[in-house]
């Protein structure tokens, strides 16, 4: 700005452009050096920019978050805890103060629409950019601050490295494990990382909105009203987030000197009196102790010989324990963390959703990995008492009515409780039909995918728990580590002879077609029994092919097999069929089908069949193309090594059955079902050392 004296104050005074982050700030905060403040403006203003305008999109109000965060910096200079990562520190805020803005935005918005009607909202196409930043947020400062040099602000391994005052392997391992870390926190949450990461970036700000930010970096320096009043929102937060964290310190440091001064004396000569007995713990209330025993009794009177159906012997029992409300809730805790019981755990996910003390969410979450079981019924209940009856079906988590009440299995109470103690879902809708079955690797599979939903919901309830329950005690989840695994490899050829195990899969399935606008599922994991809807991003636009290698390589890092979409058949009507996604198949005899489980278990050679397509459809070898809308049989073979048959049925074009309505005698062949679409059926066939006959 000619004539400006300030600026040409900081022309004369700019540092050198290699000078590190550390050597600036601290300049700075200890000599208010204003040209120290315009290296680190003009050496992360990009980014800092960068993450403003994606999440308060172009505009006013991404200038003045930014202008706010460079206020932030001016004030808060000296707290900064590692100053050679500034760059990652200065992220940080931005992310915090435009997410600050853009939720006062949305407040004003609100109430401005109780007296007039909103104007229809700006189109979106910032969300999956938006997702990146509050993942690279949250994530560890060590990671971040590598992330931010080289992902967001664009430097070199050599530069970062220069910049942050690490050796340049350091900063190569912290970006090569960030990048990972981010990768799995954003597949969790369903983004395409390369286009997301793609939009990361940092956004040129400027010559006058640059001039305008250094001016806050001196005492002189006017700064608008709006900007003063979100920076004093901004650092009112931080403070308070910091004399939170210092109380915990203190609280625990109080208890740790109250326990030391409380114990007795060290060892005395024989002539002195002995040291007082140790107090005996406060007493616990008459409901906790309550709480305990029904928990107790409902271990001693749960049904045997494998029944998990809630009786009227037991029923009673959790409806006491629920009666007792919030006061049982430590009990159910304990109980959720030391139980592997499968009954219990129904009543106890039962009992936390009608009880709703949010504070058991994170037992629930740690309990998550343990409903992973083999394949159990969700039984419908009746009761001969109607007061009984009625307080249950109040109480369970289907809502129709009827002549029944729910309880369901360890999953479905779960996932239940889960949802109406928080309003939220992580996903774990898709594991209704994951259960434990298979080969040692299948079920390491299934339960990794519980152990990464209950992952999910521990980094929700970490970031939102404390403004539900308000207790920081009941903030941490503390997930027990990941098992190591201990499968063996899979054999490279189909399993059979004596050995052999045959078992788990499904019957009377059916596969939605990706062409569907809801969908729900379209995806089918055999080895998991995981199914998921198609991603809107993935979707075809209308009167196009089916984007299939987009979803094939989307299929691949989701561990789906099939999917079900659509072909014109003779007429010009559309057909269901089911393709497979990385499978090898073979097409065998459909006549084999009640054959196969006898004759994979006989010594000396198995009839493979012929090597199948993508597309899961009987070949007519006289017409010379397939028959995709006759029943077909195959053999498989899955990414992860996993064998069975599939037996893909009819079509499913009668979407009228309902609930407890009749079932034909083969499920694969039925076709009313609830959903449109292709039916199927399949087995899974391992070989189990030391294992034989039928499991």
């Amino acid at each position: 700005m000619p004539g400006d004296p300030l600026a040409e104050v900081l022309r004369r005074l700019r540092p050198a452009p290699d000078r590190p982050d550390a050597d600036l700030v601290r300049r700075y905060a200890t000599a208010r050096d204003a040209a120290a403040f315009e290296a680190l403006v003009r050496r992360h203003g990009p980014a800092v920019f960068g993450v403003c305008r994606r999440v308060l999109r172009p505009g006013p109000d991404a200038e003045d978050a930014f202008q706010a965060t460079f206020l932030v910096l001016a004030r808060k200079a000296a707290a900064v805890r590692d100053p050679a990562a500034v760059g990652s520190w200065l992220y940080g805020v931005a992310h915090h103060v435009a997410r600050r803005l853009r939720a006062a935005n949305a407040r004003r918005r609100a109430a401005e629409a109780a007296v007039v009607p909103p104007a229809p909202p700006p189109a979106a196409d910032w969300d999956d950019a938006t997702v990146v930043d509050d993942e690279l947020a949250h994530l560890p400062h060590r990671y971040r601050a590598a992330l931010v040099a080289c992902g967001v602000e664009g430097r070199t391994i050599r530069e970062a490295a220069a910049v942050l005052g690490w050796p340049q392997g350091t900063v190569a391992t912290r970006l090569a494990r960030g990048r990972a870390l981010l990768a799995r926190r954003l597949v969790r949450r369903g983004v395409a990382v390369p286009a997301a990461l793609a939009a990361l970036g940092p956004a040129p700000a400027s010559a006058e909105l640059i001039e305008q930010a250094l001016r806050v970096g001196v005492p002189a320096g006017g700064v608008p009203a709006s900007i003063l009043t979100l920076t004093n929102e901004v650092t009112r937060a931080m403070l308070l987030s910091k004399f939170k964290a210092v109380a915990a310190v203190l609280l625990a440091a109080g208890l740790g000197f109250a326990a030391v001064t409380a114990q007795p004396p060290a060892a005395a000569p024989a002539a002195q009196p002995p040291a007082p007995a140790k107090a005996d713990p406060p007493a616990p209330t008459r409901q906790v102790v309550a709480a305990r025993k029904l928990i107790d009794r409902l271990l001693e009177l749960k049904p045997q010989g494998g029944g998990q159906s809630l009786e009227d012997d037991t029923a009673p029992v959790l409806r006491d324990l629920i009666r007792l409300g919030p006061a049982a809730t430590s009990a159910v805790i304990a109980a959720l963390d030391e139980t592997t019981d499968p009954f219990l755990l129904r009543c106890l996910g039962y009992a936390a959703r009608a009880i709703g003390d949010k504070r058991v969410v994170p037992a629930l979450v740690r309990a998550f990995p343990k409903a992973c079981l083999p394949s159990a019924s969700d039984y419908g209940n009746v009761s001969a008492d109607p007061e009984l009856f009625a307080f249950l079906q109040a109480h369970s988590h289907d809502k129709r009515g009827g002549a029944h009440y729910s309880f369901g299995r360890p999953i479905t109470e779960f996932r239940s409780a889960l949802k109406a103690l928080t309003g939220t879902t992580q996903g774990e809708l898709e594991l209704n039909y994951v259960s434990l079955s298979g080969s040692p690797r299948q079920r390491e599979l299934q339960q990794e995918q519980y152990r990464r939903c209950a992952e999910r919901w521990a980094v929700w309830w970490e970031r939102n728990g404390r403004g539900l329950v308000g207790d920081a005690g009941f903030t941490p989840v503390g997930l027990p580590p990941r098992p190591k695994p201990v499968a063996p490899s899979p054999p490279a050829d189909f399993p059979h002879g004596p050995r052999v195990k045959v078992g788990g899969g499904m019957s009377g399935c059916v596969l939605e077609s990706a062409r569907a606008a809801k969908a729900w599922a379209v995806f089918k994991d055999l080895d998991t029994g995981r199914e998921g809807p198609l991603p809107e991003k993935l979707r075809a636009a209308p009167g196009r092919a089916d984007r299939l290698d987009d979803i094939a390589a989307w299929a691949a890092e989701e561990g789906y097999d099939l999917m079900c979409t659509e072909l014109a058949g003779p007429g010009g009507d559309s057909q269901y069929v089911v393709r497979g996604l990385g499978l090898t198949a073979w097409e065998v005899d459909a006549g084999r089908r009640g054959t196969l489980r006898d004759e994979v278990r006989k010594a000396g050679r198995f009839e493979m069949g012929r090597p199948a397509g993508g597309l899961l459809a009987p070949f007519d070898r006289a017409a010379g193309r397939h028959a995709p809308g006759e029943p077909g049989l195959f053999l498989f073979r899955t990414r992860e090594g996993g064998f069975g048959w599939v037996f893909v049925g009819v079509e499913v074009h009668d979407n009228t059955l309902q609930p407890g309505g009749p079932a034909g005698a083969d499920a694969e062949l039925d076709p009313v079902a609830f959903q449109k679409g292709r039916r199927f059926g399949y087995t899974l066939v391992w070989d189990e050392p030391g294992a034989g006959g039928q499991p």
